[in-house]
């Protein structure tokens, strides 16, 4: 494996180092990425990725963090809006509080769409339940805020069942985005998912999708 991308000379070897580790987990997952092949990559040797982050795991929690925290940092900041404002909450809106912040995710950094979706979606299987201590009470509160906000709308639900029907929307969620892409790159040639009005008219079907799922009976 031996990934360079174009910025990379522009980058400090921080930066470098996270940027072409996303890209290799990206393409093989956490468990195919040799810390050798991070550091051929990125033009750098193993002592830096020690120094700038205590070895290979932590720069794998920090790839993590990166692009986990910012989402469920929207997402309690969305609901906390929502719920402030007063007046009735439904699920849909609250569903619009949680899936959006992916999307401002993708339209804010720096690392291509189609790694981001892949990075998460890789975050989602190697986790069942866990993420790095940095930032796991973060969602660990953020989740418990959502299931409050979710029961008081479907009381018939429990705990558990709040819990697998929101990883059900964040699955539909990646899948949607990715197959978005390619479809909105046949309607809007060059065009970002996050900027791409196919996109836009595409995120309120998936709300409504996941609406219903959330409704459905058990």
């Amino acid at each position: 494996m031996n990934l360079k991308p174009k910025s990379a000379k522009k980058l400090s070897t921080r930066d470098r180092l996270l940027n072409v580790t996303s890209e290799l987990v990206a393409e093989y997952g956490f468990e195919g990425v040799s810390l050798r092949s991070i550091t051929n990559a990125a033009g750098a040797n193993v002592a830096s990725v020690n120094y700038y982050f205590g070895g290979k795991d932590k720069l794998f929690e920090q790839l993590q963090i990166l692009y986990i925290k910012p989402v469920n940092e929207e997402r309690a900041a969305r609901l906390d809006k929502l719920l402030a404002e007063g007046g009735e909450v439904s699920l849909e809106d609250i569903l619009e509080a949680f899936i959006r912040p992916l999307v401002t995710q993708l339209s804010t950094n720096q690392v291509s769409e189609k790694v981001i979706l892949k990075i998460l979606a890789r975050c989602l299987m190697i986790h069942n339940g866990t993420y790095p201590e940095a930032i796991a009470p973060y969602i660990d509160t953020t989740l418990a805020t959502y299931k409050a906000a979710l029961v008081s709308l479907l009381p018939e639900l429990d705990d558990e069942q709040l819990v697998r029907r929101l990883n059900y929307a964040m699955g539909s969620m990646i899948q949607s985005l990715m197959h978005s892409g390619a479809q909105g790159a046949r309607c809007e040639q060059g065009s970002q998912i996050s900027n791409s009005s196919y996109f836009d008219a595409q995120l309120n079907e998936l709300i409504g999708f996941c609406a219903a799922g959330f409704r459905a009976s058990i």
